[in-house]
């Protein structure tokens, strides 16, 4: 079955997060879980705005760079097929728990990525973007020396990645790289008015550039779910036709802010000779608890100022290979 809008398929989705709900609340009544669930909604990532880093590194201008945007996406699955006796030993409950899954496929292209010779070759990038709570902001900036990012991750499977990249700091909100605040809130009146849909490019599929018959979606933004035997999520975060007002404002501000100072670390995949991995259930379910110190980045982007540290971004490069992982807690520990 093909959905080509969100609203055909708001019922089913309806019912699974009724049921994550439910099994949220469970956990939290009766103490179950010991698992902080805050990052964990799909609604809360965004796409993100290309690193400094790797801009400098391929000596790209902002147009080329989209050209080598692969597809990233991410979605919550309800009911999961995790259960929290998967990830603490402690607890026998056989209840799931939510799951934040997220995949880098570099051999199809991403939104906004108009190319018509994309390669995954072709030094293909892609990242996601959340907005740090107020709490976990304030509570780094008072302690940044003793600040832990802690995850518990399932990576990839059969894969060459050798680390994937996390900044944390000021990230720039220029999704499509052109300087400008792109809204579907085509007259800005926080409404979501008839004929906005557009995606953050403004155009509708005839308007882009290239558009004809074969070639129907040029800038390769139109939202799209399928489901077969199973659910295809590779197009559903994508923007136009998908009934939501999308904005590259992830602050709410109302501006375009394109500061990039941030933090960059190296999350490596080596599961042998890995200082982050403080416990694994690798042998019964294949999950890693990583604990990654603040103050032990890689680099730093700009002037960090630890009293604004705004947003996290998880980002991909130098594959040539999809990679699917999978998070079931994210949070900020400070000491």
């Amino acid at each position: 079955m093909y959905f080509s809008s969100r609203s055909s398929f708001i019922v089913i989705l309806a019912i699974f997060i009724l049921i994550s709900c439910d099994v949220t609340d469970t956990l939290q009544e009766t103490n179950e879980s010991p698992l902080d669930m805050t990052y964990l909604s799909s609604a809360d990532w965004y796409l993100a705005s290309c690193p400094v880093t790797h801009k400098n590194n391929l000596n790209l201008d902002d147009l080329n760079l989209n050209m080598r945007r692969g597809n990233a996406y991410w979605h919550n699955l309800y009911p999961s097929d995790v259960i929290l006796s998967d990830i603490i030993d402690s607890v026998s409950s056989s209840i799931s728990i939510p799951v934040l899954h997220f995949v880098y496929d570099p051999n199809q292209k991403g939104q906004y990525n108009n190319n018509p010779t994309y390669s995954s070759t072709d030094a293909s990038w892609a990242g996601v973007t959340v907005l740090l709570k107020e709490e976990d902001a304030l509570k780094i900036g008072e302690k940044f020396n003793n600040s832990y990012l802690v995850m518990w991750i399932s990576p990839p499977w059969n894969t060459t990645l050798t680390h994937f990249n996390i900044d944390i700091g000021e990230i720039s909100e220029d999704v499509i790289l052109n300087d400008m605040f792109d809204t579907e809130d085509h007259n800005y009146n926080e409404h979501f008015d008839d004929g906005e849909d557009t995606g953050l490019d403004r155009l509708f599929d005839k308007d882009e550039s290239g558009y004809d018959e074969i070639n129907i979606d040029p800038n390769n933004d139109n939202y799209e779910l399928i489901t077969t035997s199973f659910i295809d999520f590779s197009k559903s975060n994508y923007h136009e036709n998908n009934n939501n007002l999308d904005s590259e404002d992830i602050n709410n501000n109302w501006n375009l802010d394109k500061s990039n100072n941030y933090y960059t670390y190296k999350m490596p995949m080596d599961t042998t000779d890995n200082n982050y991995i403080v416990e694994n259930r690798v042998s019964s379910s294949r999950w890693w608890k990583i604990r990654i110190p603040l103050t032990n980045y890689s680099g730093i982007v700009g002037t960090p100022n630890n009293n604004e540290l705004e947003m996290l971004r998880i980002w991909f490069n130098g594959m040539t290979e999809d990679i699917r992982f999978r998070i079931v807690e994210m949070k900020f520990v400070v000491e």
